[in-house]
């Protein structure tokens, strides 16, 4: 897979939803990048994975660089979900936009 500036589909969370993300984007010949907390999930060839905090705004904007779109398949834990998953969204969006994404 070529990768070019701008050219990065870079998927926020490495669940079954981002997993199959993925899946479809590699079988389109999409450079990818998955974006995730810990996790260390079996990947396709050449799919680069980037671990970090997705709340940390400056993480969020790295996580994006270079990117074309950004599918954001990442959720906050259930208990904590209804105070974490606005800030996670915003990180999220806001660093897809600063990429112009």
């Amino acid at each position: 897979m070529e990768r070019r500036k701008g050219n990065v589909h870079v998927v926020s969370g490495s669940g079954p939803l981002g997993l199959s993300v993925v899946r479809e984007l590699v079988r389109q010949g999409k450079p990818v990048r998955i974006v995730n907390g810990r996790s260390r999930p079996e990947l396709p060839p050449g799919v680069e994975l980037l671990s970090g905090d997705a709340y940390d705004s400056s993480f969020a904007r790295q996580a994006t660089q270079d990117a074309t779109v950004v599918y954001q398949c990442a959720q906050a834990g259930y208990t904590p979900w209804p105070a974490k998953f606005p800030l996670l969204q915003t990180s999220i969006l806001e660093a897809a936009a600063a990429a112009g994404a």
